[in-house]
């Protein structure tokens, strides 16, 4: 009994050796971003405010579509350019310059966006913001 246990327990060893391996080559690379490059077809906003123009401000909302460039871990949205990482795992990516423009970002279950840029002063501003989903 002895004699067949000890090749048994060697056998179960590399069976579930190699299971676990033939599983994790399955998976996502973890060293490889998400994919977020794509047009998306969005509900854009758009705010503005003048204080020297009486009439000078208002807002406006309308379908849009956003595109998203990625090569590697870039990503390039209108010209604003950020590291895949700032967004990993749905995390909100804000950026100041100035004190005056913004700029965030959020990708959801990698089918979806927010993305909004507003700048300003004290005399008067604007700003985007998209919502919207991958086509």
């Amino acid at each position: 009994m002895k004699n067949i246990f000890i090749p048994f327990l060697i056998l179960c060893f590399i069976a579930c050796s190699c299971e676990k391996e033939n599983v994790s080559s399955n998976n996502n690379d973890p060293q490889t971003p998400p994919d977020y490059s794509g047009i998306y077809d969005c509900e854009r906003s758009d705010s503005w405010f003048n204080i020297n123009d009486p009439n000078g401000n208002g807002d406006t909302t309308y379908q849009a579509t956003l595109e998203v460039f990625q090569s590697g871990d870039i990503i390039t949205i209108n010209g604003f350019t950020f590291h895949c990482d700032s967004v990993a795992n749905e995390n909100l990516y804000t950026e100041h310059e100035g004190g005056t423009t913004s700029r965030h970002l959020r990708f959801y279950s990698q089918d979806s966006i927010y993305f909004s840029s507003h700048s300003g002063g004290l005399g008067g501003g604007g700003g985007s913001s998209y919502i919207g989903k991958k086509m």
